[in-house]
């Protein structure tokens, strides 16, 4: 799960980031195209998606579709967001313990009010949220 550490990164040359955990896989091949096309002409604040959490379905839950995020209902790799709300946003990443990627993405939908939501499922897990074993090693993913 991503941490506080992601405060340390001031060169991100990107309009959106996306965080994926070492434990977290990309599946969906045609994902950056497609995202790029989806936020065309849009500039949306957060865009949000599907993941695929092994033995526990898809997030985010279907209950906070379309809705705020709610703590072990949605995963890291389940949003997008843009570079300034990043930066903006970037110092609610709490203690990997406490959902760090959870109160990030809290903190973003709160401060923000433009999101696009869409339906395509485009990363898996082998963890539940909050139980990802890699926190040393972090991934993180740009889309232009």
């Amino acid at each position: 799960m991503a941490n506080k550490s992601f405060a340390k990164i001031k060169d991100i040359d990107a309009k959106y980031v996306m965080v994926l955990d070492d434990d977290d896989v990309l599946i969906d091949d045609c994902f950056v195209d497609f995202f790029s096309k989806f936020i065309k002409d849009k500039n949306p604040e957060i865009v949000f998606f599907k993941g695929s959490v092994e033995n526990r379905g898809v997030y985010p839950r279907p209950e906070i579709w379309g809705k705020a995020p709610i703590y072990g209902s949605i995963a890291s790799f389940c949003f997008a967001v843009r570079l300034d709300v990043w930066k903006e946003n970037i110092h609610a990443f709490g203690d990997r313990r406490f959902g760090g990627d959870y109160c990030f993405i809290a903190a973003c939908y709160k401060n923000t009010t433009d999101h696009l939501w869409t339906d395509r499922l485009v990363a898996s897990t082998q963890k539940g949220p909050g139980r990802g074993q890699g926190e040393i090693n972090h991934g993180e993913r740009k889309f232009t």
